[in-house]
């Protein structure tokens, strides 16, 4: 997955929902700019044809959203953050709810569906040129 545009203009695409989420191993997939943090997203479009009916590179429109421990999350202690540094302060970025890492869309949405994380919607979209090859 290579970005290509963090600030795309406004596009009719369906958006693909990219989760920012707490590092889920000791290996970081973003930072140390503006944190450490990992991505989670269900979308590669690995087998989907382009219009032409060719695989080849695609580019897909990620909707962002942070990921949180909720206060509900935290006090039932189902949901286990990360303290992490923003620009907004000192944030619960969330890293395991009920013991599980978050590393698929499904364990994040029943997650928020349950009250134990909050989803920040950041307002951006990012374009990314996925390459097939890469999903393999």
């Amino acid at each position: 997955m290579t970005f290509v545009d963090l600030n795309p203009t406004p596009s009719n695409a369906s958006d693909v929902n990219f989760y920012v989420v707490a590092p889920q191993t000791g290996t970081p997939q973003g930072g140390p700019v503006p944190f450490f943090h990992d991505h989670v997203t269900a979308e590669s479009r690995r087998h989907e044809a382009r219009h032409d009916g060719h695989h080849g590179d695609l580019n897909v429109h990620y909707h962002s959203f942070l990921v949180f421990c909720s206060s509900q999350g935290i006090s039932s202690w189902a949901c286990v953050p990360t303290m992490t540094s923003g620009p907004q302060g000192i944030l619960p970025f969330a890293k395991t709810v009920n013991g599980h890492r978050l590393i698929s869309v499904d364990r994040i949405e029943s997650a928020a569906t349950a009250g134990l994380l909050t989803l920040v919607d950041t307002g951006s979209v990012i374009i990314a040129r996925i390459d097939p090859g890469d999903c393999e």
